[in-house]
């Protein structure tokens, strides 16, 4: 199968994609600087027309369960991260900013995860409250989260692949795994749940890139190294896989380096392929999981069929 380009003239980088309720999509895109800001665009219909955009909107993001608020990162500071943004999307306006930052899951439509300067929290808007449950260090923050379907618990992991499982309920650790030595022993750039394998699959860059722990003790089960094996099947070499997309079924799609695009399949089959030119950044099913929307540094959106 090929992918077709939907959408042309995208700012370098797409990093963020969601689906709407309704259908239409949202896109955050920013050049990957501290200035400009990046922006926010809501695309509509078969063209994935822009409807919308919103600046000082940044990736990463999460869509609230009832997809009526985005919680975002906000405008840079010196090229960081330094606070978050919600917005209403029936209104397309920013309606508070709070001095928070990546990673970002929502528990409920008035509760979610999100690290302070020491600290995973939790920020409860209706209570206007913020709970530390996790410590964090400025030298290894928590860089990527997942939460569970049942959204009961959470699982969040630091740049040098410090991996945690929380309850959500009262934020108490069921199982962490430690922060690596070195860079060559693995580092985490995002994770996604496996529920049909019991699995949490963590992605980023090491003599491994793909790590597989069990969901509820945290032992590991196996690890692959994609982006080594590439090469060998005609494919570009690629530094990194950068962003994950899962279905209902299962079925997990991974973006990486030079538009290598990864499917790992419900049972446990990984098919890379070449999908575009340069590096996968955000990644999203859509259309009732039948296609996949791919966005990162191409100055374009591209739609593959699954």
């Amino acid at each position: 199968m090929r992918s077709v380009i939907v959408a042309r003239g995208t700012t370098p980088y797409v990093e963020f994609l969601a689906e709407l309720p309704g259908g239409d999509i949202l896109a955050i895109e920013a050049p990957g600087l501290a200035v400009p800001p990046g922006r926010l665009l809501r695309r509509s219909g078969d063209a994935f027309a822009t409807v919308a955009m919103l600046a000082g909107v940044n990736a990463p993001a999460a869509l609230s369960p009832d997809g009526k608020r985005l919680l975002a990162a906000g405008p840079l500071v010196a090229g960081e991260q330094a606070s978050a943004v919600i917005v209403d999307l029936d209104a397309w306006h920013i309606t508070r900013s709070l001095p928070v930052k990546r990673p970002f899951a929502w528990i409920d439509d008035h509760r979610f995860f999100a690290q302070s300067s020491s600290a995973l929290v939790v920020v409860d808007l209706a209570a206007d409250t913020t709970r530390p449950v996790l410590d964090t260090k400025p030298v290894d923050e928590e860089t990527c989260i997942a939460i569970s379907d049942r959204r009961d618990v959470v699982y969040t992991a630091t740049h040098y692949s410090r991996i945690s499982a929380l309850r959500c309920g009262d934020g108490s650790l069921i199982w962490q795994r430690p922060a690596v030595r070195v860079v060559h022993e693995g580092m985490t750039y995002a994770l996604a749940i496996d529920a049909q394998h019991g699995e949490l699959v963590a992605l980023g860059i090491g003599d491994h890139d793909l790590l597989r722990l069990d969901l509820a003790t945290g032992v590991e089960r196996g690890r692959d190294d994609i982006t080594g094996r590439l090469p060998a099947l005609g494919l570009p070499a690629a530094n990194a896989l950068h962003c994950v997309a899962r279905r209902a079924d299962g079925l997990v799609a991974i973006g990486c380096d030079r538009g290598v695009l990864v499917v790992r399949w419900p049972d446990g089959r990984c098919e890379p392929s070449k999908v575009g030119a340069r590096a996968i950044q955000a990644l999203a099913f859509v259309r009732g999981g039948t296609h996949l929307l791919i966005g990162g540094a191409e100055r374009n959106l591209r739609l593959l069929p699954c």
